[in-house]
C-alpha cells in the first residue's frame, strides 16, 4: 500500500514544526464566484458559510502560509477527480434548482489527490517528511519529483479556486482547454444565463435560482413589473408653448424677449419696464423740439470758456 503524503508533510525548512490551519479562499473573495456554490450544488448562503469551515482550510507549515496567500504556490487536482467536478457542473447549470446534485453526493471527491504547482515566483527548496518514516528529503524548483496530496480536511470545490488564481494573465491559448477553467468558465456562463431568467420570472415563480447574489438586469429609470413586455417605450414630448405677442406703444408686434418677460414684474428694473401711463403719447411735437434745443445748449461749457478768457496770461522774464 502506498504511503499517504498530506500537506503538513511539506515544510520550507528541515527543521519541521507544528502545522496550522490557513484559508484557503478569502472571504471577502465569495462574492468574485457567485455562482459556484449553486453549479457544485449547494443551497443558499451554503458557500459563504462554508469559507469558515473545514473545507476551506489548509494544515501547512507556517513558514509557507504568505507563499499559499499570493498563490506562489497551490494544491491543483488530479484530472481525474476534476473530470468528475466538471460532469457535475454541466449537469447542475443545465437543470431545475430542485434537481441539482450536491457535491458531497459523489464520495470520489473526498479522497481527490492534488499536485503541487509552483509559479516562477517561488523557486526556493521544499523539504518532504516521510509519513510512516520520518525521512526528510530535498526537492528543488520545479518539483517535479514530489508525490501527490491527499488534503486533510479541504475539499475540491475550494481548492479548484486557489489553483485558478494562478491562470490570471496567461493567454487565452494556453488555458481554453484546460480542465479546471472550463469549470470556473462554466459557473459565469451558468450566472449569464440565470440573469435574464430571474429579471422575467415572478417573485415565487419556480425559474428563479436559489442563489441570492444574482441581481436581475433592471434600469435604475425605469421600474420591472409583470406587463413589462407589453409596455412599449415612448419618449415624452417637449411641450412648446408659444405665447402671445404682445403690441408694443409703437405698434410693433416683434417685441423684444426681456421686455416681455420683465413687463409687470416689481423687481424688474426700470430701463426694462414697459410705460403704463399714456403722458408720453400727448406731448406734441413743439414740446419734444424744445426739449433737444435744450439738450444741445451747453450753458456750463460757455461759462467755462469766458473764465479762462479773463485769467491774466503769465508775466515773461527778462
Amino acid at each position: 500500500m502506498d504511503d499517504i503524503y498530506t500537506e503538513d508533510c511539506l515544510s520550507a525548512s528541515p527543521e519541521f514544526v507544528s502545522s496550522e490551519k490557513c484559508n484557503i479562499v478569502k472571504p471577502i473573495a465569495v462574492a468574485a464566484y457567485p455562482s459556484h456554490g449553486a453549479a457544485c450544488g449547494m443551497v443558499i448562503s451554503e458557500f459563504r458559510r462554508s469559507m469558515d469551515g473545514p473545507i476551506n482550510h489548509f494544515h501547512l507549515d507556517p513558514r509557507l502560509h504568505e507563499t499559499f496567500k499570493d498563490a506562489r504556490l497551490s494544491f491543483c487536482p488530479n484530472e481525474t477527480s476534476l473530470a468528475t467536478l466538471f460532469d457535475l457542473v454541466r449537469f447542475n447549470t443545465g437543470c431545475a434548482p430542485a434537481m441539482r446534485r450536491h457535491y458531497s453526493s459523489i464520495t470520489s471527491l473526498d479522497a481527490a489527490l492534488h499536485t503541487l504547482k509552483p509559479t516562477e515566483y517561488y523557486q526556493k527548496p521544499l523539504y518532504l517528511r516521510h509519513p510512516s518514516t520520518g525521512k526528510i528529503t530535498s526537492h528543488v524548483y520545479p518539483y517535479t519529483s514530489l508525490p501527490p496530496f491527499r488534503l486533510r480536511t479541504a475539499h475540491l470545490v475550494t481548492t479548484i479556486l486557489h489553483a485558478h488564481v494562478q491562470t490570471f494573465g496567461l493567454p487565452t491559448s494556453l488555458t481554453y482547454d484546460d480542465t479546471l477553467v472550463r469549470i470556473v468558465r462554466y459557473c459565469r456562463s451558468m450566472r449569464d444565463s440565470l440573469q435574464p431568467k430571474m429579471a422575467l420570472a415572478p417573485p415565487n415563480s419556480p425559474q428563479t435560482p436559489p442563489h441570492s447574489n444574482i441581481m436581475p438586469i433592471v434600469s435604475r429609470k425605469r421600474k420591472m413589473g409583470p406587463d413589462t413586455q407589453l409596455m412599449p417605450i415612448r419618449k415624452r414630448a417637449r411641450k412648446s408653448v408659444t405665447p402671445p405677442l404682445r403690441v408694443h406703444r409703437s405698434g410693433n408686434t416683434l417685441c423684444k424677449r426681456k421686455v416681455e418677460e420683465c413687463a409687470g414684474l416689481q423687481d424688474c428694473p426700470p430701463s426694462k419696464r414697459l410705460r403704463t401711463d399714456s403722458s408720453h403719447d400727448a406731448e406734441t411735437m413743439e414740446e419734444l423740439a424744445q426739449k433737444d434745443v435744450r439738450m444741445k445748449l451747453r450753458p456750463c461749457r460757455a461759462a467755462k470758456m469766458v473764465a479762462l478768457g479773463r485769467i491774466a496770461p503769465p508775466r515773461s522774464s527778462r
